[in-house]
């Protein structure tokens, strides 16, 4: 697998770049190093870490206020949700309570219903009553006076009252031989 090339690390991570080397005039002499760099050489890159610094701060600052929108914006879309949560509840509590109290309104009039059936069977039930007793009373002064007719004429002796007795008649087959037999005897 050929490896990749390194990255080069960002400006501000790279060291300072080493002393420019001054060759002698001749070459016999031996190279001699630069004299270091002046002061004015070195405040560029303490400036550079200065701006690297207050550019890490302005990113983290970017960053913070990044954070703290996006927490306002989920706390706002928490807020529009539990919100539509509870509108949907209280929606589906007043309709829970709408169809509750339409099944008690028809179970109210059913119940109204049955009483007012109830009341007019019952003034059937009396008007039945009544005209079973007047019957009764009908029956009785009939029976009262046919007694007091056939009363009158016992005690006037033209004939003395017959007792019926209500016990069933024979039954008469009526099948061929018993009709020659009737025929016959009769």
């Amino acid at each position: 697998v050929p490896s990749a090339a390194p990255t080069p690390p960002p400006a501000a991570e790279l060291p300072p770049p080493p002393a420019p080397v001054v060759e002698p005039p001749f070459m016999d002499a031996a190279p001699m190093v630069a004299a270091p760099a002046p002061i004015a050489a070195v405040a560029p890159a303490f400036r550079d870490q200065t701006a690297v610094d207050e550019s890490l701060k302005l990113i983290l600052q970017a960053a913070q206020k990044t954070a703290e929108t996006t927490i306002t914006d989920a706390r706002a879309r928490s807020e529009e949700i539990i919100a539509e949560a509870r509108y949907r509840a209280s929606e589906i509590t007043r309709d829970s309570d709408r169809k509750a109290f339409e099944a008690a309104s028809r179970i109210q009039t059913e119940i109204v219903n049955l009483e007012d059936q109830l009341v007019q069977r019952r003034g059937e039930l009396e008007s039945l009553h009544r005209s079973v007793e007047t019957e009764r009373m009908r029956v009785r002064n009939i029976a009262q006076d046919l007694l007091r007719s056939v009363g009158d004429d016992t005690a006037s002796g033209l004939r003395s009252a017959k007792v019926i007795q209500l016990e069933p008649a024979p039954v008469v087959d009526l099948t061929s031989d018993t009709r020659t037999q009737v025929a016959h005897d009769g």
